[in-house]
């Protein structure tokens, strides 16, 4: 089994965006569901680009699952609902990109959405991107393997996320 078959998008997100974050979601404690954010989120994909489920296609490929694949134009559409995690959502839809070249679907590209902002960002997986992603892609199943959880990393966007109560409740 090949390295990328062992992770999935969300995990390359958390890793880039809070390591304890991703300890805790690898750990089973899931509290996305609970998130009003993340719930908002959920919504804005579904009704933002209605005719957009007509156009394009989903795919679920090893442990990744993309939202609309345009196999015309080659491109992977990501939708987010802010821009908050922005270099996170870029890693992600980068690993998106990589699983795809290693099934052969070569020189795709990525665009990121943030609809309520009216922001779109062009993604491209360059060679630079792979050893970066294959660090990352250890750094995933080392941090699945660990037996103790990452410390708090307090940073601004973590009143945002979904964990942010876990992670400070004895402050």
């Amino acid at each position: 089994m090949q390295l990328f078959e062992l992770v999935s998008g969300t995990e390359i997100s958390y890793l880039a965006s809070c390591k304890r974050r991703l300890w805790l979601f690898q750990h089973g404690i899931q509290l996305e569901k609970f998130s009003d954010l993340v719930q908002q989120g959920r919504i804005l994909e579904e009704y933002a680009y209605t005719r957009r489920k007509k156009k394009f296609q989903g795919l679920a490929i090893a442990r990744i699952k993309i939202d609309y694949l345009d196999a015309q134009s080659k491109t992977v559409r990501e939708i987010k609902r802010s821009p908050a995690f922005q270099s996170a959502h870029i890693w992600q839809l980068k690993f998106y990109l990589y699983v795809l070249s290693q099934y052969g679907f070569q020189q795709w590209t990525g665009i990121l959405e943030y609809p309520r902002f009216h922001q779109t960002q062009i993604v491209t997986l360059i060679p630079e991107d792979i050893p970066i992603l294959n660090k990352m892609m250890e750094e995933v199943i080392k941090t699945r393997n660990s037996k103790q959880c990452p410390p708090v990393v307090n940073k601004p966007f973590c009143k945002k996320c979904a964990y942010y109560e876990f992670c400070y409740a004895d402050e």
